[in-house]
């Protein structure tokens, strides 16, 4: 699964021709069954020109959300993460204990 989120376009289409032609033995499998519907196998083994579609699309959706979800954002296989504002958890928390000391403050003055 990890490697078909990985890939291409034209190295997911091979991924799954290969996985196809052994399709009815991976759905008897409770993990082969869950990889053929996570990769979309049997749309691929019904109807290529759909699949390629689908792919495509989602390659796409994603894209466009990665910036607005903070999700990591797919290029040509490499995965570039977001940086976080803060190093570790102990600055925010440093930090939101910071503003809950003047928030406090402001308020029984």
């Amino acid at each position: 699964e990890g490697l078909h989120k990985a890939c291409a376009i034209d190295e997911k289409r091979e991924l799954v021709r290969a996985l196809a032609v052994s399709v009815k033995t991976l759905l008897q499998s409770p993990y082969g069954n869950l990889v053929c519907k996570r990769c979309r196998v049997q749309q691929f083994v019904d109807a290529e020109g759909t699949w390629e579609l689908a792919e495509v699309s989602n390659v796409k959706k994603r894209s466009m959300f990665a910036d607005i979800l903070g999700d990591e954002v797919e290029d040509k296989g490499a995965k570039k993460k977001k940086k976080s504002r803060y190093k570790s958890v102990r600055e925010r928390w440093a930090k939101a204990n910071a503003h809950n000391k003047k928030k406090r403050a402001g308020q029984t003055t």
